[in-house]
């Protein structure tokens, strides 16, 4: 694969699920794991994995998902809130360690995808925030929790 498409340059991990409703006190455990199964591993193993190649390309760029919960959970999603700010502060991380290198590292947040509401955020819409960040004009902008979060 990598002889006939090149190296890999940019990175959208774009892997992540939501569980909410329960609260902390009667979340199993299961969930907990399930949720930074899905959300945080899937996102550590794939960094780790493109790392390399992103870290030399001449403008690698990653960006992974997040949500506007993570930084400001309400109630009743603990465990997705926990595994997305996670997610952020790998990323996050990341960007401190791309200094230096014309990599970056950036976090796309996502609320609702739709168009049934103003908060809502239609799929092209995050499709060119997202084509944005990986571009070269985008390469001033590393470490950053990017809004993708509707008109209003």
């Amino acid at each position: 694969m990598r002889r006939r498409l090149g190296v890999p340059q940019v990175l959208l991990h774009l892997v992540g699920g939501y569980a909410g409703g329960t609260s902390i006190e009667d979340a199993d455990e299961t969930l907990w794991r399930d949720l930074f199964e899905l959300n945080f591993w899937s996102t550590f193993h794939t960094l780790r994995a493109f790392l390399p190649d992103i870290r030399t390309a001449e403008q690698g760029r990653i960006v992974t998902i997040s949500t506007p919960l993570a930084g400001s959970p309400v109630a009743s999603i603990g465990p997705y809130a926990a595994s997305k700010g996670a997610v952020e502060t790998l990323t996050l991380t990341l960007a401190m360690e791309l200094a230096g290198t014309t990599a970056t590292a950036n976090v796309a947040l996502v609320r609702t995808i739709g168009d049934a509401k103003p908060t809502h955020t239609r799929p092209e819409e995050i499709a060119a925030a997202l084509v944005w960040l990986a571009s070269p004009e985008a390469g001033a902008v590393s470490g950053q929790r990017i809004p993708v979060v509707g008109r209003a």
